[in-house]
C-alpha cells in the first residue's frame, strides 16, 4: 500500500474530537452511543484535515477499545488512513479491518503481562467501590471512578504494587503492561512503513511516549510536561488560540509545507 511520506499520528479525545463538554454550535458530531451525540469536530477542523489528505498519511493513535473507535463517524474525507487503538494493541486499516500480525507481534510481547493483568482486575471487583473495572479487548486493565474523585493519591499508590504502568487521565486510571504504549506503537509503525517524517499530537502523558518520538508534536496550552522534560520538538498552542484541534491543524500544514521532500 503507497503511503505519503509526511505521516501526523494524532490522539483523538481531546486533540482531533472533542466531548459535548466542548462543543460549540457549529460544530458536527461524529460519534453516538444509544441514540446519544457524544464527541464532535470543528467544522474548521474537519475543512483543514480534508485538505490535508493528499499530502499527509493521518494515523489516529487512541487508547480508545475497537469498538469505541469503529463508533466514531468521520466526516468525509477525514477518515484515518491507519489507526491505532487500545494503546498500541492493535492496527487496523481505513476499512476498519485488524492486521492480524500486528495483533499477533502484541499478543506475544505482552503475554507475561496477561496474568497480572487478571489479578489486578479481580482485586478490584472484590475489594473497591470507588472504581468500576474492566479489562479492555484482553489487553489492558480500566478503572473509572464512580464518583468525581481526585485519582492522583490512587495512582501513586497502585504504582508501588504492580509492575504494569498506572497512568491516569481525569476519572479514569489505567494499569497497562510496560510494552503497550504509544511510543512504542509509533516505533513499529517506524519499522514498518519508514515514514521521512512524523508528527504528532495529544492532550495527556498516555500521550507523551509518542509525543517524544515525533519530529514535531503539538499540545495544548495546558499540558504539563515532567518536570525537566526537553521541549525541543514541541509546540505549544499558544493561548490566544481557542480551539486547540484547529490551531494543529493549521500549524501542521505550515510546517508539512516548508519540508523538503525528494
Amino acid at each position: 500500500m503507497n503511503r505519503k511520506k509526511i505521516w501526523f499520528a494524532s490522539d483523538l479525545d481531546n486533540t482531533l474530537i472533542h466531548s459535548y463538554k466542548h462543543r460549540q454550535k457549529e460544530d458536527q458530531c461524529v460519534e453516538w452511543l444509544n441514540g446519544a451525540e457524544q464527541s464532535f469536530m470543528t467544522k474548521t477542523s474537519i475543512q483543514l484535515l480534508k485538505d490535508m489528505r493528499p499530502s499527509i498519511t493521518l494515523l489516529a493513535v487512541t487508547t480508545r477499545s475497537l469498538e469505541q473507535y469503529r463508533r466514531i463517524q468521520w466526516p468525509e474525507g477525514c477518515k484515518p488512513d491507519l489507526a491505532i487503538t487500545t494503546n498500541g494493541a492493535f492496527l487496523i486499516d481505513g476499512n476498519g479491518e485488524e492486521d492480524s500480525s500486528w495483533a499477533e507481534e502484541t499478543r506475544v510481547f505482552c503475554r507475561h503481562d496477561r496474568a497480572e493483568v487478571e489479578k489486578k482486575y479481580q482485586e478490584f471487583q472484590e475489594s473497591t467501590d470507588v472504581f468500576r473495572s474492566k479489562i479492555v479487548d484482553d489487553a489492558y486493565l480500566f478503572l473509572c471512578s464512580i464518583e468525581e474523585i481526585p485519582v492522583e493519591p490512587y495512582i501513586k499508590t497502585f504504582q508501588k504494587d504492580t509492575l504494569l504502568s498506572v497512568e491516569g487521565n481525569g476519572r479514569k486510571i489505567y494499569f497497562f503492561p510496560p510494552r503497550l504504549n504509544k511510543g512504542d506503537a509509533l516505533k513499529r509503525i517506524r519499522e514498518r512503513f519508514s515514514p521521512m517524517y512524523v508528527a504528532a499530537a495529544g492532550d495527556s502523558l498516555i500521550d507523551l511516549p509518542m509525543l517524544r518520538l515525533a519530529d514535531l508534536s503539538f499540545i495544548p496550552q495546558d499540558y504539563i510536561l515532567p518536570a525537566g522534560h526537553s521541549t525541543g520538538n514541541f509546540l505549544r498552542q499558544p493561548p490566544h488560540e481557542a480551539v486547540f484541534s484547529d490551531w494543529l491543524l493549521h500549524s501542521l500544514g505550515a510546517w508539512a509545507n516548508s519540508l523538503p521532500i525528494s
